[in-house]
Formats: C-alpha cells, structure tokens, sequence
C-alpha cells in the first residue's frame, strides 16, 4: 500500500521556567509519497529518537481514503 501524504505529530510536556506545561506540539514530521512499510519504520525510528526506547504514548492514527478525481 503506498500512502500519499502523511502527518506524524509528537504531543507531550515541556518545562519553561521550572513549570511544566502540558499537551504541547513537541515536533512534528510531513511527507509525500512513502509505502506504508517504510512509514512503519519511520515512526518506530522516531519515536525511538525523541522520546526514547521505553517511552510510554498513547498513539492515534487517522486514515483517509479519498477517491480520486
């Protein structure tokens, strides 16, 4: 399956000032044109490089197929 385009978005807490503050963008990639087994890779590769190894997320994903015109 090959995806068209594709939004991953890295929500979390960040610190300014010693306070925290929550539910913030953390980072975010876009694309074009990618097969869905690469897409796999890509968010097991960035997950693993902003937010760690044995991070804990609660991951939601969104498909849309659109018929083309």
């Amino acid at each position: 399956m090959y995806i068209d385009k594709y939004n991953i978005e890295n929500w979390g807490s960040t610190w300014s000032k010693g306070k925290e503050k929550k539910n913030q963008l953390i980072g975010s990639i876009k694309g074009n044109d990618i097969d869905i087994k690469k897409l796999v890779h890509l968010l097991q590769e960035y997950n693993e490089a902003v937010n760690g190894e044995y991070s804990t997320r609660d991951i939601d994903i969104t498909i849309s197929m659109r018929e083309r015109s």
